[in-house]
């Protein structure tokens, strides 16, 4: 699962391969069934009987005899259905509309964005030093985790048991009568997931003895199996995480426009000697702009301020934000016509100065 930034991801999601895989590791690794064979007490072998038998005969040899006949004893196994019904739910089932399959699973509050946020609030009112009480912080970033809910499907496996004799039968039938005590209920897993499992009362055997033919004696027993397992996700489908984490917001800020007075003429005063030579040339006369932006994050010393009057030959006030309004002096970069760079020297607080740009 991926797709989203500061996601928190499970190794390994609930998946129908997942519950196939923890299946067929119960019965062959924790079962673990062996009997007496020509060639001594052994382990019986399981094959998963999904695959082709062409695939099959290459790739496990050792099922197969040298005429490509199965070698007994033999435990196979097959998943034969998936039924997803919602009278079989268990205990964790919901509906939530309109996205019905995620819910919060934690909550938290992030203490270093909170207290960066009371901090800045605090610079603001009473300066970097403030000597008041201690007020509430309406201002509190959480932190949320959802999850996507389970979805519970009922899978169906069917296990077939190859023998030549009877007692090898008896042998391998008798765990599965025992293992799970009186109750026909017990549990596998795999990579931390738990599916519910529900053995099958009846036990189909049959045999081949009664026809007395000259084949070679088999004993067959079928057994099935009702797996209750709740998946996640939708596989390699899925667009976004299993987990996800968010925060939420916590003050709502909207753009502040520049203040612009058009149609201004800007004063311009010729100085004329007696001698009516020029002591000064004018370049150019214009409309007088004014533009009023807020600065100040409470992380940054430096700020960018882009004016838009496309020349350099502008006036640049810096002030406080505060009763005084006073103005302050400052590094400012004027190399770009449309921007300037303020460099307050510090870090500033949220909102606390003002710069006026004139051109």
């Amino acid at each position: 699962m991926d797709k989203k930034s500061e996601n928190i991801e499970l190794t390994y999601a609930s998946s129908i391969e997942n519950v196939d895989f923890a299946f067929y590791d119960w019965l062959d690794k924790e079962l673990n069934l062996s009997c007496g064979a020509a060639d001594g007490f052994k382990k019986v072998p399981v094959l998963w009987v999904t695959p082709e038998r062409a695939f099959q005969v290459k790739q496990n040899k050792e099922f197969r005899d040298v005429n490509g006949t199965l070698n007994v004893p033999m435990i196979t196994v097959e998943r034969t259905s998936i039924n997803k019904d919602q009278k079989a739910n268990a205990t964790y089932y919901a509906n939530l509309p309109p996205k019905n399959n995620r819910q919060i699973i934690a909550k938290r509050i992030n203490q270093k964005k909170t207290s960066e946020f009371a901090n800045a609030d605090s610079n603001r009112k009473y300066g970097p030093i403030g000597f008041v009480s201690p007020k509430k912080n309406e201002k509190i970033v959480y932190q949320f985790d959802s999850m996507l809910l389970p979805v519970y499907a009922n899978f169906t496996y069917n296990i077939t048991i190859f023998t030549q004799f009877q007692q090898q039968m008896n042998d391998l039938l008798q765990p599965f009568l025992a293992k799970t005590g009186s109750t026909r209920y017990f549990l596998i897993k795999r990579d931390g997931y738990k599916y519910e499992c529900f053995i099958e009362p009846n036990f189909e055997t049959k045999n081949n003895i009664a026809s007395m033919e000259e084949e070679e004696r088999r004993y067959i027993t079928n057994i099935t199996f009702k797996i209750l397992a709740a998946l996640v996700s939708d596989g390699v489908n899925q667009s976004d995480s299993v987990i996800k984490t968010y925060e939420n917001a916590v003050e709502l800020k909207l753009p502040r426009e520049g203040l612009m007075i058009a149609k201004e003429e800007r004063p311009v005063k010729q100085i004329l000697s007696p001698v009516a030579s020029n002591f000064g040339t004018q370049i150019y006369s214009n409309v007088l702009m004014k533009k009023v932006f807020l600065i100040g994050d409470g992380i940054n010393n430096q700020y960018t301020v882009v004016h838009g009057f496309n020349s350099r030959d502008i006036i640049v006030i810096v002030r406080e934000n505060g009763m005084e309004w006073s103005r302050v002096e400052v590094a400012i970069d004027y190399s770009d016509p449309n921007h300037i760079e303020v460099d307050m020297g510090d870090i500033i607080a949220v909102d606390s100065y003002y710069v006026t740009v004139l051109g």
